[in-house]
């Protein structure tokens, strides 16, 4: 009996160490995955060209932190926006449910360039990727079924 017990309570140890590990590997892979995986497919989201110099991610928490951020002109090597930093704590069990809550929104000296071409802006082409007026119907099925909300914002120096 006395041998079941230590058993029961080895594989337990075992099993809490082994999560652990898991949870400390996730840790410390996910921020360079996140900052890879925006500067590989930040033209399928955007539709610009992004730069990060580096990124922090807390999944247990659902705080975001990019440092240097810069997104480029469309087809373009000149900067539209950048900041000196981008933090973001989000609401993760919300997520579950294909809704994207921002709690707190913070960006560390913003700067912009805005152009104006005639009748047209240079941010027109993200206006009209985030609102859905594109061509790509299947695009557009995919992005309707999430629901976008941000809460808190502060810019700081800008």
């Amino acid at each position: 009996m006395q041998t079941l017990k230590i058993n029961v309570i080895k594989r337990l140890l075992i099993t809490l160490g082994v999560l652990l590990l898991v949870l400390v590997v996730i840790m410390i892979i996910i921020s360079p995955f996140a900052k890879y995986y925006v500067e590989k497919h930040d033209v399928d989201l955007i539709g610009r060209e992004v730069t990060i110099g580096w990124a922090y991610v807390n999944p247990l928490t659902g705080y975001v932190h990019l440092h240097d951020v810069k997104v480029y002109e469309l087809q373009g090597d000149s900067v539209f926006v950048s900041a000196k930093g981008a933090s973001a704590n989000f609401a993760l069990f919300k997520l579950l449910s294909r809704q994207v809550e921002i709690e707190h929104l913070s960006v560390d000296h913003p700067w912009g360039k805005i152009v104006q071409k005639k009748d047209s802006l240079n941010f027109d082409d993200v206006i009209d990727r985030l609102d859905g007026n594109e061509s790509d119907t299947a695009r557009q099925i995919v992005r309707n079924d999430w629901h976008v909300t941000l809460l808190d914002t502060e810019i700081i120096g800008g």
